[in-house]
């Protein structure tokens, strides 16, 4: 794995295709007012001009190689009627899928995460940014969550404990240092994460660690970003899910 995405840009734009296609077909079985159990706050219509919004504020970033980050509520216009915001989501997804795929590879515009190239870091971010929320409307339709392949969850684990976790803007910490060891039953990789009161740190090697996650990396995947239940009660664990929350900026 490199320093950001396993997986060439092709397959993970391939992949975020697929993805979003799941997460409109799950919104429109759930209905626009069934509450999302992974997001207390959020109807599914919430959960839908989130994701819309987030769709068109990426895909504008690389459409216009903006050097700097742009006002998502700026691109939005006025949104349309709850019933219609499923075919709104539809709509705005594929125009991001056709943008990443007619991106050029050496594009340069803002990121917000550090990954070998900008197509690489929007094209990764906006496959987990919609996976993850696919499993909110899956879960919010009362179906279980769709596994992913496993280079894809591989990806997604890989995003969280090496990119979000680590930022100074991590909640995940304790006053007593503390060590957890991510290690996939199918999978070669691990992830070491030191947790203290500074922000914590993430290697990628298996080393000695206070809880161990272990599982097929299908279901840490949803697990560590909380969309289910993490394997384990040791204390760690449930410092991570009382902790970790992710802010797209």
């Amino acid at each position: 794995m490199t320093e950001s995405a396993s997986m060439d840009v092709v397959r993970t734009t391939d992949q975020l295709a697929a993805q979003g296609r799941l997460l409109v077909d799950a919104a429109r079985r759930a209905g626009s007012r069934a509450p999302v159990p992974s997001c207390p706050d959020w109807t599914v219509a919430d959960l839908l001009r989130h994701v819309g919004e987030v769709h068109r504020w990426a895909g504008a970033i690389v459409a216009e190689a903006a050097p700097e980050n742009l006002d998502s509520a700026a691109l939005l216009g006025e949104l349309p009627a709850v019933a219609g915001l499923a075919d709104w989501v539809a709509d705005g997804h594929r125009l991001l899928v056709a943008t990443l795929r007619a991106a050029p590879s050496d594009l340069e515009c803002w990121q917000f995460l550090r990954a070998p190239s900008a197509l690489e870091f929007w094209a990764r971010r906006q496959l987990h940014e919609t996976s993850v929320h696919r499993m909110d409307a899956e879960l919010a339709a009362g179906t279980a969550i769709s596994p992913v392949p496993r280079d894809v969850a591989e990806d997604g684990i890989d995003e969280l404990l090496t990119g979000f976790v680590p930022r100074p803007s991590s909640r995940l910490r304790s006053q007593r240092p503390c060590s957890l060891l991510v290690a996939p039953t199918d999978s070669a990789l691990r992830w070491w994460v030191g947790i203290s009161e500074d922000p914590p740190v993430t290697v990628r090697e298996q080393r000695p660690a206070d809880a161990v996650l272990s599982a097929p990396a299908g279901e840490l995947y949803p697990a560590l970003w909380n969309r289910a239940e993490l394997p384990g009660e040791a204390e760690v664990v449930a410092l991570w899910r009382d902790s970790v929350t992710v802010r797209w900026s």
